[in-house]
């Protein structure tokens, strides 16, 4: 748990100039922060298509779905599911293309029950919300004792 309390303190704090984010040199450094925390959290899960669930005693199920898997790219989707009136709700909604060679990873949607929030198409400033969004949430999950030791292979969840 070192490992991961050490990546993400060095998201703490807010990457911004002013009121804008710094430039594409540190978004980067976010995509590599990101990549290496959710491989220390959920490594083995991300090496298998499927949905995976992560338990927590804090605050209950994460579930993963890794949509694709490739030579160099995953597409992973991280979403928690809340009961909605005989349905469940995901919220937040996110999905994640880690780029294996590069070893990055972006978010390139993020969506919350009030809508859509923070689209791919949004501009420079939204991949800095999309993505420092993330490295917060991982924290939060680490937090929470979700991770690989928590994650188990599930079938496809009812939404």
């Amino acid at each position: 748990m070192l490992a991961l309390t050490q990546v993400s303190r060095q998201l703490a704090p807010a990457m911004l100039l002013g009121n804008r984010p710094l430039g594409l040199g540190a978004l980067i450094d976010v995509y590599e922060r990101n990549y290496a925390f959710l491989w220390r959290l959920f490594g083995h899960a991300l090496r298998e298509p499927g949905w995976h669930v992560s338990h927590s005693p804090v605050n209950g199920e994460l579930h993963i779905e890794v949509e694709r898997r490739s030579a160099f790219t995953t597409v992973l989707r991280m979403t928690y599911l809340f009961p909605e009136e005989g349905d469940s709700e995901a919220e937040p909604d996110l999905i994640v293309n880690l780029y294996d060679d590069a070893r990055v990873a972006e978010v390139v949607h993020w969506s919350q029950r009030y809508g859509t929030c923070c689209e791919a198409p949004g501009g420079f400033a939204d991949c800095w919300r999309r993505n420092c969004v993330l490295g917060k949430w991982l924290q939060f999950l680490a937090d929470s004792h979700h991770g690989p030791m928590q994650a188990r292979t599930a079938g496809r969840p009812p939404f």
